[in-house]
């Protein structure tokens, strides 16, 4: 069974419905999660919804919530066989990559500002978990120092190397930005109508219905995507990184 989990907030929830169909049409469960304090806006148009601590974009607070969230998936994987985690912003045009037992996948950069952060490497949403991966994820989450802990993103892959779980780099069938703005958009279109999956960034609606309307190519072969318990991109760091 898949399960996919989607990590929004209230001020999010236009491009979360927009989005629901498309997360719906690849996995057999859908739940969401955020911050608390907008339980009673999101629960009105979404559901499940299942609140977890408060809102903070980076930092402590943030950390808590990203913990709360996975041990709560962690503590239900006797029902899944994958787990799917998106941000509100990030979308698959196709099913999750094959995982052997133990494995992850992401969107993978390698570290781009060493001399703020410690970790090797950072992974763009949509992730992928394995019940094994997501297990030892959990536990080495706690391990990671700080600032790293405080960006999702850094954190897991921090974490990734911590508690020694391969990640499949994604990296060759996505494209992804903080957000993808119209400069970017010819790009993301190419990518897409190249074979490219899965895409972060996507949070306006001309954006979106572009992407949707791009059909892959049916004789673009894909990339391979790397295997290696810390994540590495040959062709460099992401110039428009979505962490500081």
């Amino acid at each position: 069974m898949i399960l996919t989990i989607v990590m929004t907030h209230g001020d999010a929830l236009e491009t979360t419905l927009r989005h629901e169909p498309l997360w719906k049409k690849f996995c057999d469960e859908l739940v969401y999660t955020g911050p608390t304090e907008d339980i009673l806006r999101i629960q009105a148009a979404i559901e499940p919804y299942h609140p977890m601590g408060l809102a903070e974009h980076h930092g402590e607070t943030a950390f808590r919530r990203l913990w709360s969230t996975l041990r709560w998936a962690s503590a239900l994987h006797g029902g899944w066989d994958m787990l799917q985690l998106h941000e509100y912003d990030s979308i698959a045009f196709g099913p999750a990559p094959a995982l052997l037992p133990g494995e992850m996948a992401a969107i993978a950069y390698k570290q781009n500002k060493p001399e703020k952060f410690k970790g090797p490497s950072y992974l763009h949403y949509p992730h992928f978990y394995t019940p094994e991966a997501l297990d030892r994820i959990v536990t080495a989450l706690w391990k990671v120092p700080t600032p790293d802990k405080w960006y999702s993103d850094r954190a897991i892959g921090f974490a990734a190397q911590i508690g020694n779980v391969p990640v499949k780099n994604l990296r060759g069938k996505a494209f992804s930005k903080n957000t993808i703005a119209s400069k970017h958009l010819d790009a993301a279109l190419s990518a897409r109508r190249s074979g490219a999956t899965y895409f972060h960034g996507v949070k306006d609606a001309p954006t979106f219905e572009a992407l949707n309307a791009a059909e892959a190519s049916p004789t673009h072969a894909l990339l391979p995507a790397a295997l290696g318990g810390v994540p590495v991109d040959r062709s460099g760091a992401d110039p428009d990184s979505r962490t500081p």
